[in-house]
């Protein structure tokens, strides 16, 4: 992935927005892989963001709410308010349990009373956000984020709420939202046929690539102005056990290898995309996976199923784990 976006960066000199969280990490790749590869280093910035951050600054009307309610969920409905717009259930409300089933129609319904304070306090948000993005995004003519995927929705927002052109490279799209709205995207490997996005080896197991490169600062929520700057805000999940910082470690090292091994080669020359699905789902199928190694990989997903996601090693799945 690095190696990919470098070479590209070669032909297009974008600015890159590396995404948080995941972009902490990346941007200590990508400047490893240039330091020993000896080329030069694209112009990138570690880009506070989620998709909570920037998609509540975005909403302006009833379209805007049903667009953000399209995102499956599964879970309570004061968590579906607290993570998706940054509000509280009113009191005397029952709290009662959305799933994937629950229809649009539905989910508007239940948020129709809230409509007004949503949109108000999506203003009050834009304005904050916008003084923290502009610092990035007024400076650079071509942008471009980086995330690992998977739909672009971070991107999709960002166009939305700064009326800019701003490009995406993924590592993997099973969606292009961005394109809805003249985006570009694109990705090394890119799933256009919904039908075919349960047959993708990396998309089966992509919660393990958000687990190992988790970043040591919790989750962006939002940005306030204090004392007429943009404040950050973040969620307390910034803990990163000892086991993840060893495979962080070791995702770095091998970086700097490859990238030492592979400077004497021509420009262009990438690693072959099969292969390298092949190594990782098969170090992760073939049950090569320890309880303990599972157990200190976990994924903050209040967002989309109202909870922390373990890996079941038993079953081959990520669950929601138990309060």
């Amino acid at each position: 992935f690095i190696q990919w976006i470098v070479e590209n960066n070669k032909k297009s000199g974008e600015a890159l927005l590396l995404l948080a969280r995941e972009g902490y990490l990346l941007e200590q790749m990508l400047k490893d892989y240039c330091k020993n590869r000896a080329v030069d280093m694209p112009v990138a910035h570690y880009f506070l963001t989620s998709r909570r951050a920037v998609a509540v600054p975005a909403l302006e009307n009833d379209e805007d709410i049903r667009e953000l309610l399209r995102q499956k969920y599964q879970g309570s409905f004061s968590n579906l308010l607290d993570e998706r717009f940054g509000i509280n259930i009113h009191a005397g409300e029952e709290d009662v349990q959305i799933d994937y089933e629950t229809s649009q129609d539905t989910l508007m319904a239940m948020i129709a009373p809230y409509k007004d304070e949503i949109l108000k306090k999506a203003a009050v948000e834009k304005n904050s956000y916008l003084n923290y993005a502009n610092e990035f995004i007024a400076t650079s003519s071509d942008l471009a984020v980086i995330d690992v995927g998977f739909s672009g929705t971070i991107q999709y927002f960002l166009m939305k709420l700064t009326g800019r052109d701003i490009a995406g490279h993924y590592m993997a799209l099973h969606s292009n939202k961005p394109e809805r709205i003249g985006g570009r995207a694109d990705a090394i490997y890119e799933i256009k046929d919904a039908n075919k996005i349960g047959d993708s080896k990396l998309l089966k197991y992509q919660l393990f690539l958000e687990s190992a490169l988790k970043a040591p600062v919790g989750q962006l929520i939002n940005f306030t102005m204090e004392g007429g700057k943009p404040q950050p805000h973040f969620k307390d999940d910034d803990y990163v056990s000892e086991d993840v910082r060893r495979l962080q470690q070791g995702i770095l090292d091998f970086v700097k290898q490859f990238a030492d091994s592979t400077k004497d080669t021509m420009d262009g020359l990438l690693a072959d995309t099969t292969l390298v699905e092949d190594l990782f789902y098969d170090i992760i199928a073939d049950g090569t996976l320890t309880e303990d190694i599972a157990d200190s990989l976990s994924v903050e997903d209040g967002y989309s199923r109202g909870g922390v996601q373990k890996f079941d090693v038993k079953t081959g799945t990520w669950d929601v784990a138990s309060p």
